[in-house]
C-alpha cells in the first residue's frame, strides 16, 4: 500500500528543489550526433506547471470527489508554499506508474550532473512511454516531448532507465548552458557542465546554435 504521508513529504522536497534548479529555466545541451557527426542542439524549458505531470499525481475536490483540472500551478504553488497539498486531495493516477515516477523524480533536479548522453526515443525497446527524445545517463534519465508550436522541448517523465535501452542510439552530450526566463530567454548565459577533454573553443559549432550562447567559449567549467 502507497503511504500517501511519504508521497507528500517526498513531492515537497523534490517541489523545492525543483523550484531552486530548474524552474523558470531553459537548458541548451550541445551533442555531436553521433551518425551524422554534426554538433546539434536541444532545448528544454522548465516550467512551474511541467511537476505536477511529472509526480502521476492529480487533484480532487475533497467536498464532492470530483478530480479538478487545469491546476498544475497550483499544485506546484501549494508543494512550496502553504496551504500545502492533503493526504485527502491527492489522487494516485496508476499504483503502479506513481512510485515508479516518484522514484525518479529526484534525478530530475541532477539532470545537468547526471546527463551525459541524448537520443531519440525508440518506442520498440519501451512502450507506453511519451517522449521524443531521452536525455540522461547509464542510471537515470529524462524523456523530453517537443512543443506543437516551437522547437523546443518539455520534460514529460523520469526513469530509472539506461538511457541505452530506450533510445536508436545516443550521442554524446558536449556541454550544457542553462537561461532564466526574465533574463533573455534565447540567449544561454551559463555553463553546468563541459564534457572532459573539450575545449568550447575548438567546436565547430552551427551560427544558429551559437548565436544562443552568450558565454565567452574560453569558460569550460560547469558549477
Amino acid at each position: 500500500m502507497i503511504d500517501r504521508d511519504q508521497i507528500l513529504k517526498s513531492i515537497f522536497v523534490e517541489a523545492k528543489n525543483y523550484k531552486e534548479r530548474l524552474a523558470n529555466t531553459s537548458l541548451l545541451l550541445l551533442y555531436k550526433d553521433k551518425q551524422g557527426n554534426l554538433i546539434k542542439s536541444l532545448e528544454i524549458e522548465f516550467k512551474p506547471s511541467h511537476f505536477q505531470h511529472l509526480t502521476g499525481l492529480l487533484l480532487k475536490d475533497v467536498k464532492t470527489g470530483e478530480p479538478r483540472e487545469h491546476v498544475a500551478y497550483e499544485f506546484y504553488n501549494r508543494c512550496i508554499d502553504k496551504p500545502y497539498l492533503t493526504e485527502q486531495e491527492i489522487v494516485i493516477s496508476d499504483n503502479n506508474v506513481v512510485p515508479l515516477k516518484l522514484d525518479a523524480l529526484p534525478y530530475l533536479t541532477q539532470i545537468t550532473k547526471i546527463t551525459r548522453m541524448a537520443g531519440e526515443y525508440d518506442s520498440t525497446k519501451k512502450d507506453k512511454l511519451k517522449a521524443d527524445y531521452i536525455v540522461g545517463g547509464t542510471k537515470s534519465c529524462l524523456g523530453v516531448s517537443k512543443y506543437d508550436d516551437k522547437d523546443s522541448y518539455f520534460p514529460r517523465t523520469c526513469l530509472k532507465e539506461d538511457i541505452r535501452n530506450i533510445t536508436t542510439y545516443t550521442s554524446q552530450v558536449l556541454a550544457i548552458f542553462q537561461t532564466t526566463k526574465g533574463e533573455n530567454q534565447n540567449v544561454y548565459n551559463r555553463v553546468r557542465y563541459v564534457a572532459k577533454g573539450v575545449n568550447l573553443n575548438n567546436l565547430v559549432i552551427p551560427e544558429e546554435i551559437k548565436k544562443k550562447i552568450s558565454i565567452p567559449f574560453g569558460e569550460n567549467s560547469g558549477e
